[in-house]
Formats: C-alpha cells, structure tokens, sequence
C-alpha cells in the first residue's frame, strides 16, 4: 500500500522570537487554517495575496496583531487582536520546537507568512 502525499492548503511560514519553527503539513494545515477562519472575516482581505500576521509582545498595548496583505495593512479593532493572539498563541504554545514555554509566549514576537495555495 501506497501513502499518498498530504494536501498541502497553504504556503506558510511561523516564526516565535525570530526562530524560524518547522512544521508537519498537518500543522501548517491546522495553523493555516486558523488563520483564515480570521482573516476570512476581514475587509480587504485577498487570499490569493501574501498575508503576514505579526503578534507583537504584551509592551506594544496599542496594537497587539498587525495584518498585512500584500503591502496594504488592514485596521484591527481592540477585540480583534485578542481574539486573533489568545487562540493563535494558543495553538502555537503546544507544538514541539517552540522556542519559549507557553507563560513567555505572550512577551515574544510571532510573525506567520500565509498565502493561499
């Protein structure tokens, strides 16, 4: 018996404290689509565009998540942002090459580079 190949959705890239993480197609499929379920929601979203999500540490209170797609950067409401860096941050916390333990993810940078396949 074969294995055939995983269906890769997206073209994706996570980096936790500038350390570029690796992922298993399952996870960058999971991660992916996390993130769209976000994004998705968003005016001025294009998924055929390249899309960066950048999680910012807990001392940059006036905006905590930047998106931008392609070059143009779209505007986050308040709720937005926590929504989009507790269930991310979340999801990153638990896989295995991840740089700092879960109780100081939230005082590094996260940065995902994200395009639709």
């Amino acid at each position: 018996m074969s294995r055939s190949l995983p269906n890769i959705k997206y073209q994706i890239k996570l980096w936790v404290n500038e350390q570029r993480i690796p992922m298993k197609p399952y996870i960058s499929n999971t991660l992916g689509n996390i993130c769209m379920a976000f994004l998705s929601e968003l005016k001025g979203y294009k998924p055929e565009l390249l899309t960066q999500i950048q999680i910012m540490p807990l001392k940059f209170e006036f905006e905590s998540v930047k998106v931008q797609v392609g070059d143009q950067s779209l505007e986050l409401k308040d709720f937005v942002q926590k929504q989009m860096s507790a269930v991310i941050s979340a999801f990153i916390s638990v896989l295995d090459k991840i740089p700092v333990p879960f109780d100081e993810l939230k005082k590094v940078e996260i940065r995902i580079t994200l395009q639709k396949k």
